[in-house]
């Protein structure tokens, strides 16, 4: 739930200089910025920094692509999973507030001036770079750590078919979402997350005690998505991360098709006991995981 706010815990390495020496780096045309309550503006209308559209040398025409709404992102790991399964990666980057913070438009207090409609930002730019370099428009997906965690959960509230799944890292729904919206399709959908993270508590925050605004407990979120996804099945997992014992993966399965005759979704929620508000890249391989659970549902 960052907003420039440090990670707890291990360094992950997400700087951009380490992206733009790994990934060719290259300008594009995307979304505009409308209103927070979901105007829509022309893709063209705002240019995404170069820094921040990477992507491996190998992905070629009709490779999947990968959105990476995070502050801090996997670094060179994330990079490297890239390179080694051939998927473009794109760093997109939200507006400064008015104290020239940035970050993603999902509520908080703090970002009471900020006009920006990042859902159909983020949407449009997916689709900008589909078109100008005809990555496979099937096979689009989302993630986010943090703030870009929350923009997860908002896309998936919105019911727009442009990401074949979304995983979310340490993040969470706000209140208001909650409140006011319900997801309107089947998606499916990852959630990696510490109980003991300080920033984006596990337990919640509802009356928004902690300055970012009201959110719900993360297994309160988790339902919702569960429930959206029709899901019928349980299972808890303990996987033999070579790296860590402490975390522990709910399965929940056998939902609605992810698309017409497509496989049951699936949502996956990653508890890492005791772990804090990171990526837990020393509990396991997040970003594999990651891509692991987004092959799935490649078409």
């Amino acid at each position: 739930m960052s907003e420039g706010e440090e990670q707890e815990g291990e360094a992950v390495g997400g700087d951009t200089d380490c992206f733009s020496a790994a990934c060719s780096a290259v300008s594009e045309e995307s979304s505009g910025s409308g209103s927070a309550t979901g105007e829509t503006a022309s893709p063209s209308e705002v240019v995404v920094p170069a820094d921040r559209i990477c992507w491996s040398g190998t992905a070629a025409r009709d490779s999947p692509a990968a959105l990476e709404t995070a502050e801090s992102a996997g670094g060179r790991a994330e990079v490297e999973v890239a390179a080694e399964e051939g998927f473009a990666l794109c760093y997109p980057q939200g507006e400064a507030n008015s104290v020239g913070k940035t970050g993603w438009n999902v509520g908080y207090p703090s970002q009471a001036d900020l006009k920006s409609d990042d859902i159909a930002y983020i949407r449009f730019l997916a689709k900008a770079l589909v078109k100008k370099h005809g990555f496979s428009a099937r096979n689009v997906f989302l993630s986010g750590m943090s703030n870009g965690g929350e923009m997860c959960y908002l896309q998936a509230y919105s019911g727009d078919r442009t990401f074949a799944a979304i995983a979310s890292v340490a993040g969470l729904t706000m209140k208001w979402i909650y409140d006011t919206r319900k997801p309107l399709r089947p998606v499916p959908f990852l959630e990696l997350h510490g109980t003991a993270d300080k920033t984006s508590l596990w337990e919640g925050d509802p009356a928004g005690e902690h300055g970012w605004g009201g959110y719900i407990a993360v297994p309160a979120a988790v339902a919702a998505m569960i429930a959206a996804d029709g899901c019928t099945a349980y299972s808890r997992e303990e996987p033999a991360f070579p790296r860590s014992d402490r975390v522990t993966l709910h399965r929940f399965s056998e939902g609605r098709p992810a698309w017409k005759g497509g496989p049951p979704c699936e949502v996956l929620l990653y508890q890492i006991d005791g772990g804090t508000h990171s990526w837990s890249l020393q509990d396991l391989d997040t970003c594999r995981e990651i891509w692991r659970f987004f092959k799935k549902w490649m078409r």
